[in-house]
This record gives structure tokens, sequence and C-alpha cells, in this order.
């Protein structure tokens, strides 16, 4: 898989075993990123503030008082450069939307049936640059046609 640009990354997923399922995945397609975790809003803001990470993976539904998309806006104000792809089985199209209003550069599905194909298909789409959408806010499937040089690139009236 190309990646030039992606070499360190945060995973923030509360599920510990979701969590260790993802990070394989993630390796066994690029065995070269560096990847940190945490379990939750608390311990990623420690992260991220502690040391800068290329991509960021945050689950939307996270244990505790914080969500991701609470992390999602926290690293907006915090104007974080980093690129933030919000993984969630709640995919309908409003949910979608508001993640990429906020900031987040792309969406995974969880719910998928096609379970790690579509995360295979979505972390090539991502780490070659492009914005990954499930088919509930594109109706069809999968990414967008162009690249995205930051988490602010993204408009979401293109996707309307």
């Amino acid at each position: 898989m190309e990646n030039g640009n992606f070499k360190t990354v945060l995973l923030v997923e509360d599920e510990g075993l979701t969590r260790s399922a993802m990070k394989s995945l993630i390796l066994a397609n690029e065995p070269l990123l560096d990847i940190d975790e945490a379990d939750g809003f608390e311990q990623a803001t420690e992260k991220l503030s502690a040391r800068s990470y290329d991509l960021v993976f945050l689950d939307y539904q996270l244990r505790g008082n914080s969500t991701g998309l609470d992390l999602l806006n926290w690293i907006g104000d915090q104007e974080r450069e980093v690129q933030t792809i919000m993984l969630s089985a709640q995919d309908d199209r409003d949910t979608v939307l508001e993640c990429i209003r906020s900031g987040a550069c792309g969406f995974i599905s969880k719910a998928s049936e096609q379970g790690a194909g579509v995360f295979r298909e979505a972390l090539k789409t991502i780490l070659s640059g492009r914005v990954y959408l499930p088919n509930s806010v594109l109706g069809k499937g999968g990414h967008s046609p162009k690249p995205v040089s930051t988490h602010s690139g993204v408009t979401v009236e293109s996707l309307n």
C-alpha cells in the first residue's frame, strides 16, 4: 500500500478487543506505521498533547461523559494538524455529516457486513490521501475522487 504521508497513528477505541483487532488490521496492511492507543477521551487528549500524530482513528461512542465527537471538537479547538477518521456502527447520514462538519476527514462504518474488507478498502483510500465515507452518505460506496490535504479540506456542501 502506498503511504508517504502517514507515519504516526493514534487509535482511540474504548473496547480493548476491538482496539487490538483494529491495530492488527492496520499493521497487516501498513506494517511501518507507529500506532499508539488510547481507551477514551482523557487518555487521548494526554497523548495528543504530548506527541504529534499524522492520523487519528476515533471511535464515535466512548465510555464515560465524552464522545468521539467531543474529542474531534477538542482537536479542532486545539488547532491540531492531524487527520481524523471517525469509526462507528452508528453510520446514519446525519451522524456522518456531523462528524465531517466537525473536522473528520473520513468515516468508517463498523456496522458493515463486509467487516475487515471494508476496513481494508477504507484504510487504502485514506492512506492514499482521499476521503472515505460509508454508503449511508454516498448512496453507493466508498471514497471521494479527490485527494484532501488536511482535515479542514473536506466540504460538506460537496456531499449534499
